[in-house]
């Protein structure tokens, strides 16, 4: 980024917003793990002392105008760790 002197806050996320419990789902499928152990709980059943946003999700599309890359979704990140794994 320093390349093309970008100033200011850009999200360095991929292009899919997902939950905490579906990505630990697809990540326990993509390795071979019971996706079957992941519980899906509401914020208050956490019983989190900080609140947790119900959307964290961040907006990438300012970095993506700027740049001619895109990252990857989580099912091709999940292929390129998985394709790592087996080396």
């Amino acid at each position: 980024m320093n390349c093309k002197r970008l100033t200011g806050l850009y999200h360095a996320t991929g292009p899919t917003s997902l939950t905490r419990y579906y990505f630990t789902c697809e990540l326990a499928i993509k390795f071979g793990c019971d996706a079957d152990l992941a519980t899906l709980i509401s914020t208050e059943e956490f019983r989190q002392e900080a609140p947790i946003p119900t959307n964290s999700g961040l907006d990438p599309t300012r970095l993506y105008d700027q740049l001619d890359h895109k990252f990857k979704t989580p099912a091709e990140a999940g292929q390129s760790m998985s394709a790592i794994q087996e080396q």
